[in-house]
């Protein structure tokens, strides 16, 4: 099995100030709702015996840990530094979990374009996502899943009246992203200075499979850096991008015309049409 390399930088705490500051504040192809940054531990490493679908130990980490300089210092790859196998052979299931546990941030298709993904409990791993990307850390992030059970922990669903959480469950597994409260524990760099995070039960083929193997919730965002259009096919994802990731799932998008609709949870109002 192909080695899977993951990148480091030095100094994860100047990497996540440089971060916010030094972002384009634009991102046409993506209104997601928008967040503000705040400070929070990053998880431990994650267990491979860790309960599937909760990440537990990920949110007590977010929760209970103080920061560690020398913890998980992952930072931008140079371009075209990966290995050949890694920039344009796909992983396999297997890999791309591996890669993702060790803080990795890998491409794989989603239902209308191709999405970049990493572990959303992982401060250091969304930082370089984020700087991948070349987004603002104040516009958030989507998270999606293959079931609801691993989003539980990052939703107040009691929040919800009766009605609209029945419209919402009604409508996953499916290409429908929806703005619920978010719970106390959610991490701040997914949802900032909001209550709310966009999330979403995927019926991809690809989306819920890796989901699956990965046993959690993960980040989705699109593959293309600010000011550029997202990729719909494989082959269009861009040299630059691909040379500062971890490794690519590979399959085919769901076809859809445009990116999932946006819908507030609560008040049903359209954000992303």
């Amino acid at each position: 099995m192909a080695a899977i390399a993951i990148h480091r930088a030095s100094d994860p705490i100047a990497l996540a100030a440089s971060s916010s500051a030094g972002l384009s504040a634009n991102s046409a192809t993506e209104t997601e709702t928008t967040v503000a940054a705040a400070a929070c531990a990053p998880p431990a490493p994650p267990d491979s015996n860790r309960t599937p679908n909760r990440q537990q130990s990920a949110r007590r980490s977010c929760q209970s840990r103080i920061p560690n300089p020398q913890s998980r210092p992952y930072g931008i790859a140079p371009k075209n530094s990966l290995p050949h196998h890694a920039r344009m052979t796909d992983l396999s299931l297997s890999q791309a979990v591996a890669a993702l546990h060790q803080g990795g941030v890998i491409a794989y298709p989603t239902e209308a374009v191709w999405g970049l993904g990493c572990d959303p409990y992982d401060q250091a791993a969304v930082t370089r996502l984020l700087q991948i990307k070349q987004r603002p850390v104040e516009k958030g992030l989507i998270v999606v899943a293959a079931e609801l059970e691993p989003l539980r922990p990052l939703l107040d669903l009691a929040a919800l009246p009766p009605e609209r959480l029945a419209a919402v469950l009604a409508s996953w597994p499916g290409a429908h992203t929806w703005v619920l409260p978010a719970a106390a524990q959610a991490p701040p760099w997914v949802t900032g200075a909001h209550r709310s995070i966009a999330v979403r039960i995927s019926a991809h083929p690809q989306v819920s499979a890796l989901c699956r193997a990965w046993g959690g919730a993960l980040v989705s965002t699109s593959a293309n850096r600010g000011g550029e259009p997202p990729a719909r096919q494989r082959a269009e994802l861009e040299p630059h991008l691909l040379a500062a990731l971890d490794g690519v799932v590979g399959g085919e998008t769901g076809g859809l015309a445009q990116p999932t609709p946006i819908r507030d949870a609560v008040s049903g109002e359209i954000l992303r049409a």
